[in-house]
């Protein structure tokens, strides 16, 4: 269930919008003309978790702002915590890059304080989109895909 590749949670949509951009100029550069990455954004931390709980195996990005740096770094945690075969990744601008590492700690693949190139957030998506596992639609058998041992292990 891959309805969207990345989700991305912040305050304007300048940070989803300059990653599409990136991506796109990427995709142009391949021969193989790659299916680009579908981006989705909202404002809201609640939406994030609700697309994370249609998409486990998804990327989120949070942006950290000076008004929401807790609740931002304990997002990615959660995401960290709940949510074992997402990837999440921060955004801020550079006045907060004191926080990159506190972020990584706690879960984020990276912190990126450019919008004006985040093709590494691109290609670090597209690894991602590539090595996650399909997972069914059923709940039920989501969650049996997701443990750590094969289904017939619980069966005798």
């Amino acid at each position: 269930m891959h309805d969207d590749d990345v989700f991305v949670c912040e305050s304007t949509g300048l940070w989803a919008a300059r990653l599409r951009r990136c991506d796109e100029l990427w995709a142009s550069r391949q021969r193989s003309r790659p299916r680009l990455l579908r981006v989705q954004f909202a404002t809201d931390l609640q939406q994030c978790r609700a697309w994370l709980d249609n998409n486990p195996a998804g990327v989120v990005v949070v942006e950290l702002r000076p008004d929401n740096v807790s609740p931002a770094l304990d997002f990615i945690w959660n995401v960290h915590r709940d949510c074992r075969m997402a990837l999440s990744a921060a955004v801020a601008e550079r006045s907060l890059e004191e926080f990159r590492w506190l972020a990584m700690e706690l879960g984020a693949a990276a912190l990126f304080s450019s919008p004006r190139d985040l093709t590494p957030l691109a290609l670090l998506a597209r690894r991602h989109r590539e090595e996650r596992p399909d997972l069914p639609d059923d709940p039920l058998a989501r969650v049996w895909a997701q443990l750590p041992w094969p289904e017939s292990a619980g069966t005798s």
